[in-house]
């Protein structure tokens, strides 16, 4: 009969690979260790590895005092597999070293999820099986890529791992969602990380407009963005900017001192000097950070006529008379296209055809045309010139000392 004080001993093969069957033999045996081979309880299998995918024997009586089984564990390293019977409270536990299977993937885990753009992080690869055990035995070469392809990003050369696992450091440049890939130079595998690149602090001012051409004495548009080195827009730039312009007329309108949205913002303003006219925004405690938009300025509508004569004329001798039409500003008009006619206080000069005839300006003009007259009564005389359409463009020259040579 069954000795109630038996006890049972397991062996199993040594090293087994994760995923891989093994073979394990339960013997039971008296406390002297023989075979007890008229044993007939039923053995229950457990593991310290609880992993999915383990698989353990069903429970089985054993055959003469002993029996062969397989066994297959998951998680690698030290791991434990134990044989019971529940009704004798009969134990024999077995400790297995389990081996990582070779590494079908790699893991990239970045120590920080949004580095900052132009600023070093560090990040590790590992090459793990089928299961997530570091397959400490991997001999492959890994190379980096990145989403990131903008000038100054910097990547680890290929590069070999040291029992299966290793630290690295890499520098992203563009701001926003990126990604930094590590692959088995053989083509075997590869892993991503997903990263949220934050700007650097702002170290300039973007100035940009939607035109480059606006019209004296009429508001326009720029913007004014904060961006860090690599162009990208610090978000969280809080420093208050003061306008300046190249046109320093008395009617010219900047924005007042104002702070910036998430890095951005609309402003408007008004130049009256015709050219081309510089706004400046610059940061009022850090001066460094700065930045200008160049913006075209065209003349207004006419709003005057003018009309340059010699102070003294011969008889009979034609003469230039130069007629400037210039908008309220000051500036020539350019874009005018009316039509000039002249009269003088000499009536003979009138009636025998001294005066210039109507004239249309044209864009070869921009708005300046020189003329011939000629005056035939002395002792003074005055011209007049304006526009046939629009009786405010006028102009009539001071008296013109009329004389024989």
């Amino acid at each position: 009969m069954f000795d109630p004080e038996l006890l049972k001993s397991i062996t199993c093969t040594a090293g087994p690979t994760a995923g891989n069957s093994f073979g394990l033999t339960v013997t039971a045996q008296d406390p002297f260790g023989n075979t007890a081979t008229s044993y007939a309880g039923t053995v229950h299998f457990s593991s310290s590895d609880t992993s999915t995918g383990v698989v353990l024997p069903a429970d089985s009586t054993l055959t003469n005092g002993t029996r062969s089984f397989s066994a297959t564990l998951i998680k690698a390293g030290a791991q434990n597999l134990t044989a019971s019977d529940a009704a004798s409270a009969f134990v024999a536990t077995a400790g297995v070293t389990v081996v990582a299977a070779p590494a079908s993937k790699l893991l990239v885990v970045a120590a920080t999820t949004t580095p900052t753009a132009g600023t070093s992080f560090a990040f590790t690869v590992t090459a793990q099986d089928p299961y997530g055990n570091t397959d400490t035995n991997y001999a492959g070469t890994v190379h980096f890529s990145s989403s990131d392809t903008s000038s100054g990003v910097v990547l680890p050369a290929n590069s070999t791992l040291t029992s299966g696992t290793r630290s690295f450091s890499a520098t992203l440049v563009r701001a926003g969602a990126q990604s930094l890939t590590a692959s088995d130079v053989a083509g075997r595998f590869s892993a991503t990380t997903n990263l949220w690149i934050v700007a650097a602090p702002a170290s300039k001012l973007v100035l940009s407009s939607s035109s480059s051409a606006s019209t004296a004495g009429t508001s326009f548009s720029f913007t004014v963005t904060a961006q860090d080195p690599y162009g990208n827009t610090d978000t969280n730039y809080a420093g208050t900017l003061h306008f300046s312009s190249s046109d320093s007329s008395s009617g010219v309108v900047l924005p007042a001192n104002s702070t910036l949205i998430n890095g951005a913002r609309a402003f408007s303003a008004t130049l009256d000097r015709a050219g081309t006219q510089t706004i400046t925004a610059v940061d009022t405690v850090k001066a460094a950070i700065t930045g200008s938009v160049s913006v075209q300025i065209s003349p207004a509508e006419a709003a005057n006529l003018g009309l340059t004569v010699p102070s003294n004329a011969v008889i009979g001798q034609p003469f230039n008379v130069t007629v400037t039409l210039t908008d309220r500003f000051g500036n020539v008009a350019t874009g005018y296209r009316g039509t000039v006619s002249f009269n003088s206080s000499d009536l003979l000069a009138m009636q025998l055809g001294k005066m210039p005839a109507d004239y249309s300006f044209t864009a070869a003009d921009a708005g300046i045309h020189t003329f011939s007259a000629t005056l035939m009564t002395p002792p003074s005389q005055t011209i007049t010139v304006f526009d046939t359409a629009n009786g405010t463009l006028s102009a009539t020259s001071p008296p013109i000392a009329v004389g024989a040579l």
